[in-house]
């Protein structure tokens, strides 16, 4: 299986989890940016991984990190489409993607290139490439 064959499924939870609205502050929005993550959502992921269920109750911040989560996953899973996974199995590969993955690195490349280097290139085009 490769790594592409996963962004429907990813896909499908972000549709799931943000059909009811999520009532939030800006400040709250950006806390679920900046932070590494949340124990909350640590477990919540966790109960994913092994249920392919979320835990009921989840609070609207818990909601945003986990799409979060599940955008960085996405993303991370098209950049690497045509490859083989490890041989890990589906729980391992949701905690080491959903948990793992966002702590260690992926929060802050998916940031960095879907607000960051967009933004710069909006402003500044030209500006995020480089030299050959």
């Amino acid at each position: 299986m490769t790594f592409g064959d996963h962004v429907e499924f990813f896909d499908r939870e972000l549709i799931a989890l943000g059909r009811k609205p999520m009532a939030l502050t800006l400040p709250q929005i950006i806390a679920a940016l900046d932070t590494n993550g949340s124990p909350d959502t640590d477990t919540a992921c966790a109960v994913f991984a092994e249920t392919l269920t979320w835990p009921d109750g989840m609070t609207d911040t818990t909601r945003l990190e986990i799409c979060l989560r599940l955008q960085c996953a996405r993303w991370y899973c098209i950049d690497l489409a045509n490859a083989e996974e490890d041989g890990e199995d589906g729980k391992q590969f949701l905690e080491s993607l959903l948990i793992e993955y966002w702590r260690d690195v992926g929060r802050v490349d998916w940031i960095h290139s879907h607000f960051v280097k967009e933004w710069a290139e909006r402003n500044f085009p030209g500006s995020t490439e480089t030299p050959d």
